[in-house]
């Protein structure tokens, strides 16, 4: 069984769409799902569904970001925010770090980017942390209708169209949000892009094709091998994966996820 390039696409689209409402439903529930637990979920469900169309997805995270503490001591200082995605097929290896952020949720005012700081230290740290290791640094939006400014989600265009809650799961470049002077919506929305177009399989690597059109003007690095930590994923048979830790550890990882799709033909 295959998958075709516009399957894939379609895919990704309903996973953003499930973002979209999924988040809108927490709220009328004063719930606010957070970036860790949107993250874990999706991946979780492309591990669920795609397997038999190929794909492997095997995922893993640590504790919260605000690291291990014990009677009010800290015992493991807080790990960086960052996920790692290592994405393989039979035309293209690339390697992600990323800085996951979710839109506030705030009805009666403009959309805000909680938790980014404009021309901080994270996103120097992000792309720093990217370049020792030959990855693509790039932020991971998880947004939602219910912001006064909403209006700049606009359903997208041919070929892929699709409605507004496409956006519910978007990309923007880390050099495009090292530029950014604040954190609103209004600002980094002309950076994103949805993620179904970003994230693809086929006969060529549609992120490398996307990036060279988005803003920020960032290069794309392809991998030329495996991380570390991907054969400590997929061979270590026992919890607690106390080596993957560790290498988390020493990256100062969130968590990783790898995505390989099969050795047959694409179809287009």
């Amino acid at each position: 069984m295959t998958i075709s390039t516009g399957d894939f696409r379609g895919y990704m689209r309903i996973l953003a769409g499930w973002v979209w409402s999924q988040q809108v439903e927490a709220f009328r529930f004063n719930l606010v799902l957070q970036e860790e637990t949107i993250t874990e979920t999706l991946l979780l469900r492309m591990a669920r569904e795609l397997t038999p169309f190929g794909f492997r997805v095997k995922m893993f995270n640590r504790t919260e970001e605000g690291g291990l503490k014990r009677e009010g001591k800290v015992i493991r200082e807080g790990h960086g925010a960052d996920w790692e995605w290592f994405y393989e097929s039979p035309v293209c290896m690339v390697r992600f770090r990323i800085q996951a952020k979710r839109l506030y949720w705030s009805p009666s005012t403009p959309g805000r980017y909680g938790g980014f700081i404009p021309r901080g230290t994270q996103i120097d740290n992000l792309i720093d942390k990217a370049e020792q290791v030959q990855a693509n640094p790039i932020y991971v939006f998880y947004n939602h209708p219910e912001v006064s400014d909403s209006h700049y989600f606009k359903q997208s265009s041919q070929p892929d169209y699709f409605g507004r809650s496409c956006w519910g799961c978007s990309v923007a470049t880390a050099s495009f949000m090292k530029s950014a002077i604040d954190a609103n919506l209004s600002t980094l929305e002309s950076g994103q892009v949805p993620w179904h177009r970003f994230f693809g399989i086929g006969k060529f690597c549609l992120s490398e094709r996307m990036m060279k059109h988005m803003a920020g003007g960032q290069k794309f690095i392809r991998a030329t091998e495996r991380p570390e930590w991907v054969d400590t994923l997929l061979n270590e048979q026992e919890g607690p994966y106390s080596r993957l830790n560790e290498e988390l550890d020493e990256r100062d990882l969130a968590g990783v996820a790898y995505i390989g799709y099969g050795r047959g033909d694409f179809e287009d």
